[in-house]
Protein backbone atom coordinates (compact mmCIF):
# COMPACT_ATOMS: atom_id res chain seq x y z
CA UNK A 1 0.00 0.00 0.00
CA UNK A 2 1.17 3.61 -0.95
CA UNK A 3 1.37 5.86 1.54
CA UNK A 4 0.92 9.92 0.94
CA UNK A 5 2.61 12.43 2.96
CA UNK A 6 -0.81 13.60 4.69
CA UNK A 7 -1.00 9.95 5.45
CA UNK A 8 2.10 9.99 6.93
CA UNK A 9 1.50 13.35 9.15
CA UNK A 10 -1.98 12.20 10.20
CA UNK A 11 -0.62 9.03 12.01
CA UNK A 12 1.75 10.88 13.54
CA UNK A 13 -1.03 13.14 15.00
CA UNK A 14 -2.84 10.28 16.17
CA UNK A 15 -0.42 8.64 17.76
CA UNK A 16 0.43 12.00 19.62
CA UNK A 17 -3.10 12.56 20.27
CA UNK A 18 -3.17 9.20 22.20
CA UNK A 19 -0.91 10.55 24.52
CA UNK A 20 -2.40 13.27 25.00
CA UNK A 21 -0.23 15.68 23.06
CA UNK A 22 -2.39 17.33 20.61
CA UNK A 23 -5.91 17.41 19.27
CA UNK A 24 -7.32 17.47 15.49
CA UNK A 25 -5.03 19.12 13.61
CA UNK A 26 -5.56 22.10 11.11
CA UNK A 27 -4.99 22.36 7.61
CA UNK A 28 -2.00 24.44 8.58
CA UNK A 29 -0.70 22.11 11.17
CA UNK A 30 -0.81 19.39 8.54
CA UNK A 31 0.72 21.85 5.74
CA UNK A 32 3.32 22.33 8.43
CA UNK A 33 4.29 19.16 8.93
CA UNK A 34 5.03 18.44 5.70
CA UNK A 35 7.09 21.23 5.39
CA UNK A 36 9.22 19.94 8.28
CA UNK A 37 8.77 16.37 7.13
CA UNK A 38 10.46 17.93 3.35
CA UNK A 39 12.96 19.63 5.29
CA UNK A 40 14.31 16.51 7.69
CA UNK A 41 14.31 14.34 3.96
CA UNK A 42 16.38 17.09 2.47
CA UNK A 43 18.93 17.36 5.74
CA UNK A 44 18.86 13.62 5.42
CA UNK A 45 19.71 13.06 1.60
CA UNK A 46 22.45 16.20 2.35
CA UNK A 47 24.41 13.79 4.20
CA UNK A 48 24.41 10.82 1.56
CA UNK A 49 21.48 8.97 2.40
CA UNK A 50 19.94 7.45 -0.56
CA UNK A 51 15.98 8.25 0.14
CA UNK A 52 13.33 7.83 -2.65
CA UNK A 53 11.42 10.50 -1.75
CA UNK A 54 9.54 13.59 -4.03
CA UNK A 55 9.96 16.94 -1.92
CA UNK A 56 6.48 18.67 -2.30
CA UNK A 57 5.60 20.54 -5.44
CA UNK A 58 4.27 24.03 -4.78
CA UNK A 59 6.25 24.13 -1.18
CA UNK A 60 3.81 24.85 1.35
CA UNK A 61 0.94 25.86 -0.82
CA UNK A 62 -1.57 23.26 -0.85
CA UNK A 63 -4.04 23.05 1.11
CA UNK A 64 -5.90 19.82 2.79
CA UNK A 65 -9.23 19.46 4.24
Amino acid sequence: MMMTKSDLVMGAYDEMRISGLTVKPSSEDIVLAIKRLDNMMADWQNKGLCLEYNKTVNYGKQRFS
